[in-house]
């Protein structure tokens, strides 16, 4: 299943130029009802807009959304 919806997060640049998400993970994480063992994949399309795929580890369903 595919679709795209939007989130806002509060993130922050690692010195080794990773991201930390500081705020609107939980939420993130409640609407997408992700679980224990689900892979999330973060694609950095530009700082402020990543596209997300989300692997479920039961079900082995991708869902792609993107986090602004």
């Amino acid at each position: 299943m595919n679709s795209t919806k939007f989130w806002q997060v509060v993130a922050h640049t690692a010195k080794n130029k990773s991201y930390m998400i500081r705020q609107g993970w939980k939420r993130f994480c409640k609407e997408n009802n992700l679980m224990e063992g689900d892979i999330c994949t973060f694609n950095v399309v530009e700082t402020t807009l990543w596209h997300v795929i989300i692997t479920r580890w039961k079900e082995k369903i991708n869902q792609s959304f993107y986090v602004s």
